[in-house]
């Protein structure tokens, strides 16, 4: 299950502009003062605009703009995009709803191939970027039905997945939060599978299986750091793989209130975000891609396990 509503997306030409109507959410985290010329914090501003043609909006057409100081060198860190949505949204599960039972529900879709332009400035140097992202968009009341400070309650394996032949794939696995056991409810209605005409199939007769396990020291956590996902009608099989282990977000060294706030939502204050390769075959045809994977579910590991590999 994804939480987080917004990633960055793409290709729109500058003549577009940007809509007095906006998204725009500007945060300030870690003042020095009370001046608020000096800032530190991951983000000092976060403007996401929805585009317009002068009179109407244009949908699923933005504008993002977050800028920072870095915490290495204190100098600006700014990444600004135009984006363009080039498939029609992936309405997760069909419908839109996912009914997760006792633990709620949630409205869902996701825009899955979204055309990026723009620039980013890192460390004083500043490089033209182009690309394709995926922005996903949940909402509902599945964080109210965790016990006081509420949360979420359930822990979750997400994966999105580019393929090179234009399709894309979201699919995930689901923990209940306090007694740590897998849920055979399938909140996404099967394997959600968009093709490259914007059709969607879901596929149901799917497995995700961890084949290795990270430890990550800093915060005592066990990741699942490599995936067999397996689907019989299309006889998918697909092996991800991150292209490094240490990919967790971690706030709590520096943002004792936000890593208070995360903490209340997602199991350790931190959780597994980061880009992975993917590499297999559809129809027994070959594929490969790209994925961005989202872990809040670490696992016991047990010293017994001797047929799947444990890093550290």
């Amino acid at each position: 299950m994804k939480t987080t509503t917004t990633l960055p997306s793409q290709t729109s030409t500058n003549s577009a502009s940007q809509s007095s109507v906006s998204q725009s959410t500007p945060v300030t985290v870690g003042n020095d003062d009370n001046s608020g010329d000096s800032i530190r914090g991951p983000v000092q501003n976060d403007h996401w605009y929805t585009k317009t043609n002068g009179l109407d909006l244009l949908p699923f057409q933005y504008t993002l703009i977050i800028g920072g100081d870095s915490q290495q060198d204190h100098q600006p860190m700014q990444l600004s995009v135009d984006m363009d949505c080039q498939k029609p949204p992936l309405i997760v599960g069909g419908n839109g709803l996912m009914n997760l039972g006792n633990y709620g529900f949630s409205f869902y879709y996701c825009l899955t191939k979204l055309a990026v332009i723009g620039s980013i400035t890192v460390h004083g140097i500043t490089e033209e970027v182009i690309g394709y992202a995926w922005i996903d968009h949940q909402w509902g009341n599945f964080g109210n039905q965790h016990p006081p400070p509420y949360g979420l309650p359930l822990t979750y394996e997400w994966f999105s997945i580019k393929l090179n032949d234009n399709r894309e794939i979201m699919v995930g696995d689901i923990w209940d939060r306090e007694t740590g056991e897998k849920i055979n409810l399938d909140f996404s209605n099967g394997l959600n599978l968009l093709n490259n005409n914007g059709s969607l199939e879901l596929l149901e007769d799917y497995t995700i299986t961890p084949l290795s396990f990270w430890n990550d020291s800093r915060d005592c956590r066990v990741f699942a750091d490599k995936w067999h996902i397996i689907e019989s009608s299309k006889l998918i099989n697909l092996i991800i793989t991150p292209t490094f282990l240490d990919q967790v977000m971690r706030f709590k060294e520096n943002y004792p209130l936000l890593q208070q706030f995360i903490q209340e939502r997602f199991p350790g204050g931190c959780l597994w975000e980061g880009v992975c390769t993917v590499s297999g075959t559809i129809n027994n045809i070959p594929v490969n891609g790209k994925a961005y994977v989202e872990l809040t579910h670490s696992y016991d590991y047990v010293d017994n396990t001797d047929s799947i590999p444990y890093n550290s």
